[in-house]
């Protein structure tokens, strides 16, 4: 519990209605009239200890402020490291954290907060490209993590924040690619755009034009990488008559484009642990501080786990009780499924890959009912176990349930 991992998640009601749910928009389904938020704290083994539905849902990064008291009450912390996703990050929250002696944050910064970070020096990755070598990494002062990632510790900053640089050229060439991407998408509809006032049948008014044009910008997110201006136009129709248009006019901002590369490949890790944290057994490396961050993954698994091989959804019940009740066994469900896991990767088994490969092995162990037509009389009969069954059962101490004696016990013979 030194180290545990919290996340949102959401879902929706297909029914009539729905005490705690809430118009919304989801991650994966749109715009639903009936949403739910889902909460969940895992510990380092993915173990869940603490779920909930969160009513008056309004924002993730004022739910955890009001979260983190409850949370030290209830479960009587001294000291925690509390792990969670960039999009809980304020500056409010990060505070509320800092001004508390039992938490401790591991988190990250969105892409254009990064530049702001003390330090940064980020005119050293001007040149830098996918195919930059790792000598040309190294040799700016990164240090190699893994094949793909390179880092720096930037130190505490004047707010008493600890800043780690994580630079990976595979995310730059993502970066660059989804940036051109949504460039060109957005140049292709201001096209449309563009022909459609040059084609107008009607006079057009400024303001309903900006408005259809910053739309396409704010839909594919690079208001700041495109400028337009509408320039005045008339056109005569063959009768005669004039209509007041306009032509569109727009531009790639090229230094604005220059500048966003500059932080392409980067994500930065943010966290109030530092060299002379208290006691030291809470004291992280960079190392351990990217590697909590990427493990904050075994949350976002269970709510994976929760909706899809545990269907959460569809859901038949619609009081708080009952709701919180279905959530409750899905979570109970999933700790079953993660203390296999944990179990599994202690102790390997041939043919054995995963908890639902092991859920489909020992499904094929059935008992069968045997006895003759127009007799009434049956016996059951225990279909004969593999040896991965067994190694299975023996993984949990449960051999037994196999043995002889046991299926006497329990009315089954063994085949």
């Amino acid at each position: 519990m030194r180290m545990v991992f919290y996340d949102l998640s959401d879902s929706h009601f297909e029914g009539t209605k729905c005490e705690l749910a809430r118009p919304g928009q989801t991650k994966s389904h749109g715009f639903k009239s009936k949403r739910v938020v889902l909460s969940l704290l895992v510990n380092s083994k993915g173990e869940p200890f603490s779920w909930d539905i969160l009513e008056d849902y309004t924002a993730g990064v004022k739910t955890l402020t009001e979260n983190t008291d409850k949370w030290a009450q209830k479960f009587g912390f001294k000291k925690m490291t509390l792990v969670f996703d960039r999009g809980m990050v304020s500056d409010d929250n990060l505070k509320h954290l800092e001004n508390s002696l039992k938490y401790q944050y591991i988190t990250a910064l969105n892409k254009n907060q990064i530049s702001g970070v003390e330090g940064i020096k980020s005119e050293r990755f001007r040149n830098f490209t996918e195919e930059t070598l790792k000598k040309e990494i190294i040799s700016i002062g990164l240090t190699k993590y893994d094949d793909n990632t390179y880092y720096e510790d930037l130190g505490v900053d004047s707010d008493k924040r600890r800043h780690v640089l994580v630079f990976s050229p595979g995310l730059l060439e993502t970066h660059r690619k989804a940036r051109e991407m949504f460039i060109e998408k957005a140049i292709g509809e201001l096209e449309q755009e563009k022909q459609s006032l040059l084609e107008a049948k009607k006079s057009r008014q400024v303001k309903p034009t900006e408005k259809r044009i910053d739309k396409i910008l704010n839909k594919f997110k690079v208001n700041q990488f495109l400028s337009y201006r509408l320039e005045s136009t008339v056109l005569t129709k063959n009768s005669g008559s004039e209509v007041q248009t306009f032509n569109l006019v727009y531009e790639r901002k090229t230094e604005t484009i220059k500048k966003a590369m500059l932080t392409d490949g980067i994500w930065m890790l943010v966290t109030n642990i530092c060299e002379n944290t208290e006691p030291a057994e809470y004291r992280f490396g960079p190392r351990e501080l990217i590697k909590a961050y990427r493990d904050k993954n075994r949350v976002e698994e269970g709510f994976k786990e929760v909706k899809s091989f545990l269907k959460f959804q569809p859901t038949f019940v619609y009081t708080k009780e009952h709701v919180r009740a279905h959530y409750t066994i899905c979570i109970l469900s999933y700790l079953l499924d993660v203390s296999i896991t944990n179990k599994l990767r202690e102790n390997w088994i041939e043919g054995v890959s995963s908890v639902n490969k092991m859920y489909r092995i020992l499904g094929r162990c059935e008992i069968g009912k045997l006895g003759l037509k127009g007799d009434k009389s049956r016996i059951l009969k225990l279909t004969s176990m593999t040896n991965v069954q067994k190694n299975i059962l023996d993984m949990f101490n449960c051999k037994y349930l196999g043995m002889k004696n046991h299926l006497k016990s329990i009315g089954v013979k063994k085949m």
